[in-house]
């Protein structure tokens, strides 16, 4: 390793103390409180646990990835910070903005931004779709479903409302989010965005992931996706002729699928309306998704972020 790297990496204990003394917590009262209690502290104001922002921190500096990459002399812990800050608790620039010493709502704003494409683009390093021959001797290899999140409604060149963005979840704008997991490992292999006007099926068409699927496998869904084509056998949902067991396990599977989901949502970014723009929605849902992907394959079981085996 680069031994400016070595000299830039922080530590998970470095990350604990210096984000809590960026939120107000001086270190004389981190000191009287148990690590638990700091750790709870911590999470409340930038999601992921300090293992995993330390681990995160560390692949920003180490990834091959052009539009993650993170060099030495781009190091900026406080800026790093206010990104999961924003994420996490989704606060207006003027509620923020005092959190951090006053800093330029400019300056702010664009320094949150570059750090959040920084991590959303460690996508392609941590959300890989699995490959053909990896998949081994699993039929049902997947879960996949939709998730909808809102936003404000966007403007259209020539109508005053763009109904393509309109989700019946929430009627209101949104986008519709398609998720995919693998059955038995803590992973996410898949996200695409799509308006919220989609339903679940169009977006899995629309996002080639059937093409990917070897042949012989297939994927846990709910009642939203329905082929009618020759790819029928790819899904497996509802089937009244299931045993006991069977049922049991999809039940279980798309459980886990919404626990999933739900971390997701603990990031006020997703859960709130996101007044970004829809040109920035997707790389913050990317953001997410890769934090969350770091806390679910933690394999410090002090540390980790569980997603309940099926």
């Amino acid at each position: 390793m680069d031994t400016n790297v070595e000299e830039v990496l922080v530590t998970s204990e470095q990350m604990l103390r210096r984000g809590l003394k960026l939120v107000g917590v001086p270190a004389e009262v981190q000191d009287r409180r148990t690590k638990k209690t700091n750790v709870r502290i911590f999470r409340s104001h930038f999601g992921p646990h300090p293992n995993h922002c330390a681990s995160v921190w560390k692949q920003l500096l180490t990834t091959d990835i052009p539009d993650a990459k993170v060099l030495p002399s781009q190091v900026d812990l406080k800026a790093f910070f206010m990104a999961l800050n924003h994420a996490r608790v989704y606060l207006t620039d003027d509620q923020r903005n005092p959190q951090f010493d006053n800093v330029d709502f400019q300056k702010m704003a664009s320094d949150t931004w570059w750090w959040v494409q920084r991590i959303a683009a460690l996508r392609r390093q941590v959300i890989v779709f699995p490959t053909e021959d990896s998949w081994g001797d699993t039929v049902m290899i997947l879960s996949i479903d939709g998730t909808h999140m809102m936003i404000h409604e966007p403007r259209h060149e020539e109508c005053r409302v763009d109904t393509t963005h309109f989700s019946h979840k929430h009627g209101t704008a949104g986008f519709n989010v398609q998720i995919a997991l693998k059955t038995y490992e803590p992973e996410c292999v898949h996200v695409f965005v799509a308006k919220g006007g989609q339903n679940d099926m169009g977006n899995l068409n629309a996002s080639g992931v059937l093409d990917l699927i070897p042949e012989g496998k297939r994927i846990v869904c709910d009642g939203g996706y329905e082929v009618k084509d020759d790819r029928l056998h790819m899904l497996s949902g509802y089937n009244q002729f299931d045993d006991d067991a069977v049922k049991e396990f999809k039940a279980r599977v798309k459980s886990r699928h919404e626990a999933f989901n739900a971390k997701l949502k603990v990031y006020k970014v997703l859960n709130k309306t996101f007044r970004h723009g829809v040109e920035k929605f997707e790389v913050y849902i990317y953001m997410v998704a890769v934090l969350v992907q770091f806390a679910i394959t933690d394999p410090d079981p002090e540390s980790v972020d569980v997603l309940f085996d099926v």
